[in-house]
C-alpha cells in the first residue's frame, strides 16, 4: 500500500482500526502503511485520546511568533490610512516614527500586507509605462550651467491639508541648488512657470537632466513632452536617466535627502510658510559692497569654507562660512598682473 508523506484521513482511520483489530505487530502494520513506528505510534495516543477527531490534519503553524505584528501597530496603521487614504505604507511608516509610539515600528513591507489584509489596498495593477526614452551615457558636467537637474521632492501635505509638490533645480558642476519652488501640482503650466524665472536670473543650461516621469518626458515620439520641447526650442538639450536608476542622477537626489530633513520635517502650516523654509535653506545673503549692488560676481572655491570673490578680473576678497557679516575685503589682484605659474 502506498502511503503519501501526508496521510490522508481515511488511510489514518484504517490504520487504528487495524491496531484494535489487532491482527498484526504494531511495527509490521507501520511497515504496512509506509509509516514511521514514532508517527504510528502518535497516531494511536491521539486515537485514544480524542477518536477520530484526533487523527484530522493539524496546523504546523506555532502557538506564538515573536516577529508578529501586534494587534496595536495593525490599529494604528489602519487608523493612519483611514485618516491618509492617499497615503502609501512608506508614508504611513514614516509617520508613525514620528509619532513616537514604544517599539519597533513595522517594515514598510508589512505595513502594505496589513493594509491589503484589511481589504484597504486595491488590487489593480499599476499600467506598465511604455515607450520610456533613455537618450544616452549621460554628460559629465564640466563647468557652471553645462548640465542642470530637475526633479520634484516626493510630495507631502502641509498642515492646511494641501498637497506641496517641491520642484527642484540644482547645477550639477558645481552642485549649487537653484531652486526649491512648492508647487500644488507638477503640471506643465507650473514647471514653465518656474523655469522661465529662474532662466531670467541665472541664465540658460545647455543641458537639463530629469527622469521619465512627467512633465519633463512622456511616451510619445523621442520621450518628449511640451516642456522638453520647449527646452529644446530654446536650445537646451534634455537628457533623460535610465527609468528606475535614480542613481544616474545622485548628487540631486543626495540634496533631496538634506531638504527633506531639515525643510519638510515636519511640514509648514501652508505652502507660503513651506517655501519660506525652503528659501532659509537654499543659503543666507553675504555682504559684498554697496557699489556691486545688482551686480553678478564670481566665487572661486579655495578650500572647504573658504571662498574668493571677483568681480571681473578683480579679487574683491574672501569670504568665509563662519563670517556671517560679508566679506573680508582684499587689495585688489587684476589677472594680468598675477606672475607666471602663481596662483590667484
Amino acid at each position: 500500500m502506498a502511503w503519501k508523506k501526508v496521510l490522508p484521513m481515511e488511510e489514518r482511520a484504517r490504520f487504528v482500526l487495524d491496531v484494535r483489530k489487532a491482527e498484526m505487530p504494531i511495527a509490521e502494520l507501520c511497515r504496512r502503511y509506509e509509516v514511521s513506528r514514532k508517527t504510528g505510534y502518535k497516531w494511536i495516543r491521539r486515537y485514544r485520546a480524542e477518536g477520530l477527531d484526533g487523527i484530522r490534519e493539524r496546523s504546523s503553524r506555532p502557538l506564538r511568533c515573536p516577529h508578529k505584528t501586534s494587534f496595536e501597530w495593525g490599529g494604528r496603521i489602519i487608523v493612519e490610512r483611514l485618516n491618509h487614504q492617499r497615503w502609501g505604507p512608506k508614508k504611513i511608516r514614516e509617520l508613525l516614527i514620528r509619532k513616537g509610539w514604544k517599539g519597533t515600528v513595522p517594515a514598510a513591507s508589512t505595513i502594505g500586507d496589513i493594509l491589503r489584509r484589511a481589504g484597504l489596498v486595491s488590487s489593480t495593477k499599476r499600467r506598465r509605462l511604455r515607450g520610456t526614452y533613455y537618450s544616452g551615457p549621460l554628460t559629465v558636467a564640466r563647468y557652471p550651467n553645462h548640465v542642470w537637474a530637475v526633479d520634484y521632492k516626493g510630495w507631502f501635505r502641509t498642515g492646511d491639508g494641501r498637497r506641496c509638490e517641491p520642484l527642484t533645480i540644482s547645477d550639477v558642476y558645481s552642485r549649487y541648488v537653484v531652486e526649491v519652488r512648492a508647487l500644488g501640482d507638477q503640471s506643465y503650466e507650473g514647471a514653465r512657470g518656474v523655469l522661465e524665472r529662474v532662466f531670467e536670473d541665472y541664465g540658460l543650461p545647455e543641458i537639463i537632466r530629469s527622469d521619465n516621469g512627467g512633465p519633463f518626458a512622456s511616451r510619445g515620439a523621442g520621450g518628449l513632452s511640451r516642456l522638453s520641447v520647449w527646452w529644446v526650442l530654446l536650445g537646451i538639450r534634455p537628457e533623460f536617466i535610465t527609468k528606475g536608476h535614480p542613481e544616474q542622477n545622485g548628487v540631486h537626489e543626495r540634496m533631496h535627502l538634506t531638504l527633506k530633513r531639515e525643510a519638510t520635517i515636519p511640514a509648514s502650516k501652508s505652502l507660503r510658510a513651506q517655501q519660506r523654509r525652503f528659501d532659509k535653506w537654499r543659503g543666507r545673503s553675504r555682504f559684498i559692497g554697496e557699489a556691486l549692488k545688482g551686480v553678478l560676481v564670481g566665487i572661486k572655491p579655495v578650500e572647504e569654507g573658504h571662498n574668493q570673490v571677483y568681480f571681473d578680473s578683480i579679487l574683491l576678497g574672501d569670504l568665509y562660512d563662519i563670517d556671517y557679516k560679508g566679506i573680508r575685503p582684499a587689495v585688489g589682484v587684476h589677472a594680468n598682473d598675477v606672475k607666471k605659474g602663481e596662483k590667484v
